[in-house]
């Protein structure tokens, strides 16, 4: 999962993102509102057999970055 946190791209592994959520399990509306505003920036992403990620077209746009190459 990746998403963009205060202008930064964060890559969270497998359920990594799940346990963050989960830490607000206490509070179900904050929940659904911290879930549906970090994936309306991101989402899930894969790995090409080079090792290469492509970033969601929201998270390009809510970083600037469409057509531009990074380097991680």
């Amino acid at each position: 999962y990746i998403t963009n946190i205060q202008g930064e791209a964060r890559i969270y592994t497998n359920g990594a993102w799940q346990q963050n959520l989960a830490r607000l399990n206490d509070d179900p509306e904050l929940k659904r509102r911290v879930s549906e505003y970090y994936d309306s920036m991101g989402g899930d992403m894969d790995m090409d057999p080079q090792g290469r990620v492509t970033f969601p077209k929201n998270l390009r746009d809510s970083m600037s970055l469409e057509d531009q190459q990074l380097m991680l």
